[in-house]
């Protein structure tokens, strides 16, 4: 099919309904001047899977900025990290690695247990951290997203929009413009594994710098998008995917359509979006992405939106690709991530060696009688009690 026959099929395509293929919201937008180029329901909410990693990120960034951490401040893999469900590194409980490893492993990888051992080594507890996800998310202008883990497994309370993910992407670019490279690594190399960026825009669509996908079922196939065009930086936030082909095209097809955009007459910019008053729950849309009814769209299953949806397969996917993305043969750069190396600061201890945990007895004095009190485990400096009826550990 010619070019030109494709950019007259498209023309029809895009008065088409909503396509079923992308279920959620987008924003399109200059990360430096604040012009949106496009939005599609932007302040709906929407459950983020791995996105949430790029909050995960942030937090860790601020603390390095503050003092409190480094880059080469200790990680370390907790039995309750381990636990988490894949995508994961595995590896064993008490590995150490430093704090910028680990965010090369959650950029890339998206592993949820090196996002959970993260969290608990900056800080401190899981619970804490995820409290320190929702004060930054607040103090950016994060207003409609609220966060209950690290790594984005599926929770039905924690969900963002595409307004908030793009806010967020502009802050990290805008507050960590050297840090922000950690979100353009295409592959890590771990002992001998290597692992390629989950991001193929990163390999299709020439200009692109780089920030985070994410699936579940869900929420679907989402992406936060970055490409530097003249020297501006262009953000794409797609949510809702049933295809991770579709979500990739989709952020490709914005962002070219950005990029023609050159010159306009009192344009919109990202904090001028009108707030809906009433911003509803996310929609789960599982069974549209994983189950019974994956292919069709959300709206109730008419004979008028079947012929809409089957009007759209005028112009393939393939020929749509082929007018914004390329054969996937940008250069590949990948990056050695090793374990260990990690030095401090150490707010929480975790390079100190501790002794074996031992079971203790204290007594009480009781009328000239020692009677039995508490029992301690003694690790380190903590002194922890334990129930009575805990087995003495030899």
């Amino acid at each position: 099919m010619s070019k030109f026959l494709i950019l007259f099929s498209l023309l029809f395509v895009i008065a088409l309904p909503v396509r079923a293929d992308v279920l959620g919201p987008n924003l399109t937008f200059n990360a430096n001047t604040g012009r949106v180029y496009s939005h599609k329901n932007a302040f709906n909410r929407w459950y983020p899977a791995s996105i949430t990693k790029m909050m995960t990120a942030y937090v860790a960034l601020k603390q390095i900025k503050i003092g409190k951490l480094s880059f080469k401040s200790p990680v370390r893999i907790s039995e309750y990290a381990l636990s988490k469900p894949p995508s994961k590194m595995g590896f064993p409980v008490g590995t150490v690695l430093n704090l910028e490893s680990a965010l090369k492993i959650i950029l890339v990888k998206s592993a949820n247990d090196i996002a959970t051992a993260i969290a608990e080594s900056v800080g401190g507890s899981e619970e804490a951290f995820v409290g320190m996800m929702n004060q930054y998310a607040r103090s950016i202008g994060m207003r409609s997203s609220n966060f209950m883990n690290p790594h984005g497994l599926h929770d039905p309370n924690q969900y963002v929009t595409a307004y908030d993910m793009g806010i967020l992407a502009r802050q990290i670019y805008k507050e960590f413009p050297k840090e922000a490279e950690l979100f353009s690594i295409h592959a890590i190399k771990v002992g001998k594994r290597t692992l390629r960026n989950h991001n193929a825009l990163m390999r299709r669509f020439p200009g692109t710098i780089g920030m985070k996908t994410g699936f579940i079922c869900s929420g679907g196939l989402n992406i936060v998008t970055a490409a530097k065009v003249n020297n501006q930086i262009i953000v794409s936030v797609v949510l809702g995917g049933t295809s991770g082909r579709e979500r990739n095209l989709l952020a490709a097809e914005l962002l070219t359509d950005a990029k023609k955009q050159r010159f306009a007459f009192n344009p919109t910019k990202l904090e001028k979006l009108k707030r809906p008053s009433n911003i509803a729950a996310p929609i789960d849309i599982r069974d549209y992405v994983c189950g019974r009814k994956k292919g069709q769209s959300l709206e109730s299953e008419s004979e008028e939106e079947g012929a809409d949806t089957e009007a759209t397969e005028v112009v393939s996917i393939a020929d749509r690709e082929a007018l914004v993305m390329t054969e996937g043969k940008q250069p590949v750069t990948v990056i050695q991530v090793g374990l260990n190396n990690a030095t401090g600061p150490d707010p929480f201890e975790l390079l100190v060696e501790k002794p074996p945990l031992e079971l203790v007895e204290e007594f009480k004095d009781v009328a000239g009688v020692l009677e039995p009190a508490t029992r301690y485990e003694i690790g380190g400096k903590f002194k922890v009690p334990v129930p009575t009826s805990r087995p003495v550990i030899q």
